[in-house]
């Protein structure tokens, strides 16, 4: 990432309830002094992004602000993610792996988001994985493109700290929504950004905690003990609304841990502004990575060393020339495999389509036969989709009137003596509900 100079002020934009707000700091004495700090009127976060980048351009420029490179923060509750175990590989090798891990884990396809993933133990092992859609991500390149301005940092309004605690529940009360963060064996292993709307019902936020504790497998299930609330002391409408929620969960307790107000929109370009240039680490940092930029040749004490320093980037332009060729011989021959590689991948894609016709045992048709005993008669819930997977697994898409009559309808699959395994993949929507769940099938558990 590139840094300012300690000196420099610093830019952050924040995407808030409200809209976009900007803030520019300046480090001093250990801390940061507030220069600038505003919310773009009107509000722009549903304006054209070019009119926005043109907006924010005239803001800066109204104000005299010079500088041109930004770190920007995006709410949580834009964000789909979900929890994997992450080897012991390069960055790039663990984004590949990663990508493999989203397009199971994801209602959509991994190549339309950009994935980030934040390792509380390191370099490797459980992670919280965050996933941008490439099409918000654009946006925000457009605005800021129209701007003139460069982010050198582009993440989420997330505290590392929010994501270290004991085991259980807890839900962190943001502007807007709430971050559901399942812990187990001291590693998060589920999230959830849950949009949480002043003007809903408390009951809408319990029914979007059963569907979320709902999704995940059922030993993490049973093992969460405690739910904590972390922010402003809720409503006691809300804590009824929590405590029902609570006591639908074997063992588990409700923990509301007092009045503790969390940052709001207000300081959101404030804390994207003042992260620039610390070294502190970010969480879902989605701007890829950018080169230091050399400054020896600023410092008069390094002059000295130039003719070094000229052979060494000579012997460095003679290497990268010899790559640059080598390069070129396997891009030729890449080219020339192209038509071979295409004509494979489209027989590879027809075996997958047509494979399925051909299954000649009768766990296909059982398998429909317990989907449409579990399925209402009244057409309260219909399937648009089901296949088998190579995995041996099988998978069911479709929509329902409401989430009630489809975890009904879910519960009364679940009973079938030859399903194993339902995990819900996901929930949308809420006139129809929309849904993705899998399942396993295994001889009868009664025989």
């Amino acid at each position: 990432m590139l840094l300012p100079s300690p000196h420099r002020p610093r830019l952050g934009l924040a995407l808030t309830t409200e809209g976009w707000r900007v803030a520019v700091v300046r480090r001093e004495n250990g801390g940061i002094r507030v220069e600038h700090d505003a919310p773009l009127e009107p509000d722009g976060a549903d304006a054209d992004p070019e009119a926005l980048g043109r907006r924010l351009a005239d803001h800066l420029r109204r104000h005299g602000i010079r500088e041109r490179r930004c770190a920007v923060r995006l709410p949580l509750d834009g964000l789909l993610g979900f929890a994997a175990d992450v080897p012991a590989l390069d960055p790039e090798d663990q984004r590949s792996f990663l990508e493999l891990e989203a397009e199971k884990a994801l209602p959509v396809p991994a190549a339309e988001v950009r994935l980030a993933w934040w390792t509380p133990s390191g370099d490797a092992g459980q992670a919280m994985v965050a996933a941008l859609p490439e099409a918000r991500l654009e946006t925000v390149r457009r605005m800021l493109a129209a701007a003139s301005v460069q982010a050198v940092s582009l993440a989420a309004d997330l505290d590392p700290g929010d994501l270290a605690g004991e085991d259980g529940l807890d839900l962190l009360a943001h502007p807007g929504h709430v971050l559901a963060l399942l812990r187990a064996d001291g590693l998060p292993r589920a999230w959830q950004a849950l949009p949480d709307p002043a003007s809903e019902p408390p009951e809408r936020m319990a029914a979007a905690l059963r569907m979320f504790l709902h999704q995940q497998p059922a030993d993490l299930r049973g093992r969460v003990r405690v739910v904590r609330w972390i922010g402003a002391a809720p409503s006691p409408a809300r804590v009824q609304a929590l405590d029902g929620f609570v006591q639908t969960l074997d063992g588990a307790r409700w923990e509301p841990l007092g009045d503790r107000p969390r940052p709001g929109d207000a300081g959101a370009a404030i804390r994207a502004a003042g992260s620039l240039g610390t070294g502190s680490p970010v969480v879902f940092e989605f701007a890829p990575p950018r080169p230091h930029r050399v400054r020896a040749w600023a410092r008069p004490a390094l002059r000295k060393g130039a003719a070094p320093a000229a052979a060494a980037l000579a012997l460095f332009a003679l290497v990268a020339g010899v790559r640059a060729g080598q390069e070129r011989r396997l891009q030729r021959r890449a080219e020339a495999l192209a038509p071979t590689v295409a004509e494979l991948t489209r027989i590879q894609q027809r075996i997958r389509r047509y494979r399925p016709w051909y299954a000649d045992d009768a766990a296909h048709v059982a398998v429909l036969a317990a989907l449409a005993t579990a399925f209402p008669e009244e057409g309260s819930v219909w399937a648009r989709r089901i296949e088998a997977r190579d995995s041996g697994r099988f998978a069911c898409a479709g929509m329902a009137r409401s989430q009630p009559d489809f975890m009904a309808t879910l519960e009364r699959f679940r009973q079938h003596p030859q399903v194993r395994d339902v995990q819900v993949q996901s929930v949308r929507g809420a006139n129809p509900v929309q849904f993705v769940f899998d399942f396993g099938w295994g001889p009868d558990r009664h025989e």
